[in-house]
């Protein structure tokens, strides 16, 4: 755990601003690969990217606060839009930026209900049409796993998402220093730090790395818009679901499931659909197998 990465005088640079700006780097340089994929122009990925970054940054750290409020009262706004010192909220982000992507994806139509006059581009060229939010979807999927395996290393460099204490001997198991919150949870008496925990940021990290792999391999055979974008809601759904019972910093339970458990199945759901109904139209097209 080494939070602080260097001083610009008395402003400290923490490895979590750091590695959350490799993470948004590296997504939209992947973006930029795949926007065939989703037949969208390079301006289209660069407001599409801008919209995730900040709708994220903003539902990321909304939720976190709500959740943790106990950490700000009394503390002051500065407190809360501190957020290169940590405090982020994966789900809280995904669900806001998804919304806002899909207004982005839908907003011609959007105007058009609203009575809003349509400007014409400065070039000439034509006004621009509704985005697939299926196959916006498909390439959203292996970048948003990119960028969160990024955003898990920075929770591990910053102490926080820690997991619960490791079974003696487990040779992946880490310790927090003392002044960590992992250490104030499970304190060692010996070193003053945390006990052997597990790295559960670092599993996550490693999770999301092999998702944006396994989703990039199948984006290249896909046949229908949506499909990639469904399996990983059910990849994630389940990974994070699992992860958690090795979570250690949560206190807040319900029916012996942590919050994030529960918004990963609900998650997971429509991912399933999606794949369900994009094989039921494959198989439709395909036809009665020959007696």
């Amino acid at each position: 755990m080494y939070p602080i990465a260097f001083y610009i005088g008395s402003f400290a640079v923490h490895w979590y601003g750091i590695f959350i700006g490799i993470g948004f780097l590296a997504s939209f340089c992947l973006l930029l690969k795949l926007r065939k994929y989703a037949g969208l122009t390079t301006d289209q990925i660069y407001n599409i990217s801008m919209i995730a970054l900040f709708a994220g940054v903003i539902g990321a750290r909304t939720f976190y606060v709500v959740q943790f409020w106990d950490q700000f009262e009394g503390r002051g706004i500065l407190a809360i839009l501190n957020v290169h010192e940590g405090g982020l909220v994966f789900y809280g982000g995904f669900i806001l930026a998804f919304i806002a992507e899909c207004l982005y994806a839908k907003w011609p139509t959007v105007r058009q209900r609203l009575g809003l006059k349509e400007k014409k581009p400065a070039d000439g060229s034509e006004p621009r049409k509704d985005i697939s939010i299926l196959a916006l979807l498909d390439i959203l999927g292996p970048a948003m796993a990119l960028a969160h395996a990024f955003g898990r290393i920075s929770c591990f460099m910053q102490g926080c998402c820690f997991g619960r204490p490791a079974p003696n001997g487990f040779p992946l198991a880490v310790r927090f220093p003392a002044g960590s919150a992992a250490a104030y949870r499970y304190p060692s008496i010996l070193t003053g730090g945390s006990e052997p925990v597990f790295p559960v940021q670092l599993f996550e990290s490693a999770g999301n790395i092999l998702m944006c792999i396994v989703l990039l391999l199948l984006l290249r055979k896909r046949k229908y818009a949506g499909t990639i974008g469904g399996i990983y809601l059910i990849l994630y759904g389940v990974m994070r679901f699992l992860i958690e019972f090795m979570r250690g910093d949560h206190t807040d339970f319900f029916l012996g499931l942590t919050p994030s458990q529960l918004i990963a199945a609900v998650i997971a759901i429509p991912g399933g659909i999606i794949v369900y109904l994009t094989a039921r139209e494959k198989k439709s097209e395909e036809g009665p197998a020959d007696a």
